[in-house]
């Protein structure tokens, strides 16, 4: 009976092996990859990130707007850009979540901004929809901040997209450096903190490298995941010192700023060649952590290589090996000690993951692996339970047919007599 055991489990792996490979190459269980990655990467507290005590090219500007209607905002924000301008910040980015009215009011402040020569409008892409969620680059789509805008306006080139997605994890913050298209014209753009630090290098696009796995820019290198995703280091909580920021404050009740409390602008000397990320607090629809904070971390994380690198190349060979061992142990041993066995190795793979991110920067996704494993323990088992059963029933029928046979033997014998 061994033998038709033995092919019993060859049929049942192949089985599991076509599931649990089929589940991984649709990536079924999107919502839940990367999700004890993020839990692995959590901070042991709140303290301040030893990577922003690097070089810090982007920094946070605190833009409060109470009950700003859009054209108010805008015009404030190119009231900012013009004071920026004249304290010599290199870049001045503005993240926006919402699109922008097309009015003659927020035309002329646009082209003010622009004017400035210092300004990207980052557009938060269509969707909040983190890009793993979207694997396919067909659907990565964004358009400009203005409604109605086409390649051949003239504010064109102060925009670019923000595939930083508002909602999701906060150890770590997907983006796409390079890939997105244009929801008009077609053509794939670069993403918006890529666009600020091209400008801030000035550097062109002869100075940037793209290969399968890694997008180069200058002499930073951004680690690259299937359709080119990228996996910025996040903090739950990351500050920035209070010294190195200033605070600007918009309301309805005068048509000046207020520069950290007062009318003054010499707060704005700290930004002296840098880049400016505007964190624009509108406390209707705040979120921790901002999208401007999210959008100043991955400059800065660019500009000192502090990056997850993701892969999947061992995924395969992981399911391949939990499914052979499931099968040879649960084959020759017992159940139930195999069942505990093979329980506490998931534990411990889920241990080797977490370390190979905190000693090694590699995001190694043990989802679909332990699916592989889950299923293995629970059809083989059921296999083996079903064999047993089946020969035991065979045993005893054949038993009963020998006694029966023995029982025909004492009555033949006992006429015989």
């Amino acid at each position: 009976m061994r033998p038709l055991l033995a092919i019993k489990f060859f049929l049942a792996g192949m089985v599991i092996f076509i599931v649990a490979s089929t589940v991984s190459a649709l990536h079924a269980f999107r919502a839940w990859e990367l999700k004890y990655s993020a839990m692995a990467t959590a901070p042991k507290d709140w303290r301040y990130p030893e990577v922003l005590k690097g070089e810090k090219p982007a920094s946070l500007l605190y833009f409060t707007a109470f009950d700003l209607d859009q054209r108010t905002l805008i015009q404030r924000c190119a009231d900012l850009a013009e004071d920026l301008k004249k304290s010599d910040a290199k870049i001045v980015l503005f993240p926006f979540k919402d699109g922008i009215e097309r009015t003659p009011e927020n035309m002329k402040s646009l082209e003010r901004m622009k004017k400035t020569g210092i300004v990207i409008l980052g557009n938060k892409w269509w969707s909040d929809v983190r890009p793993v969620e979207l694997m396919d680059r067909g659907s990565w789509w964004s358009g400009e901040p203005v409604a109605g805008y086409r390649a051949a306006d003239s504010l064109t080139s102060m925009w670019g997209p923000l595939t930083i997605p508002g909602s999701g994890p906060q150890d770590y913050y997907e983006f796409v450096p390079y890939g997105v298209r244009h929801t008009w014209e077609g053509q794939l753009m670069y993403d918006a903190t890529i666009q600020a630090i091209m400008r801030f290098l000035g550097t062109g696009e002869d100075a940037v490298q793209l290969s399968d796995d890694e997008f180069r820019i200058g002499s930073h290198k951004i680690p690259l995941w299937g359709e080119g995703i990228a996996y910025a280091k996040g903090w739950k909580e990351f500050r920035e010192p209070w010294e190195e920021m200033a605070h600007v404050e918009a309301n309805m009740m005068t048509t000046a700023l207020k520069y950290n409390g007062s009318g003054k602008k010499s707060s704005l000397e700290i930004y002296r060649g840098k880049i400016v990320v505007i964190e624009l607090i509108d406390f209707r629809t705040f979120v921790w952590p901002t999208l401007g904070r999210k959008v100043w971390y991955i400059i800065n994380s660019i500009m000192n290589d502090n990056f997850f690198v993701r892969t999947d190349s061992w995924e395969i060979l992981l399911m391949t090996t939990f499914l052979c061992g499931s099968a040879i142990l649960l084959f020759f041993f017992p159940t139930g000690r195999i069942l505990v066995g093979l329980l506490l190795s998931g534990v411990a793979f889920l241990f080797y993951c977490r370390w190979l991110i905190a000693s090694h920067n590699i995001i190694l996704d043990p989802l679909y692996p332990l699916v592989t494993l889950a299923i293995s323990l629970l059809l083989f088992p059921i296999v083996k339970l079903a064999h047993e059963k089946h020969a035991l029933t065979e045993e005893v029928k054949s038993m009963n047919e020998r006694v029966k046979a023995l029982e025909g033997e004492l009555k033949n014998e006992e006429k015989a007599s």
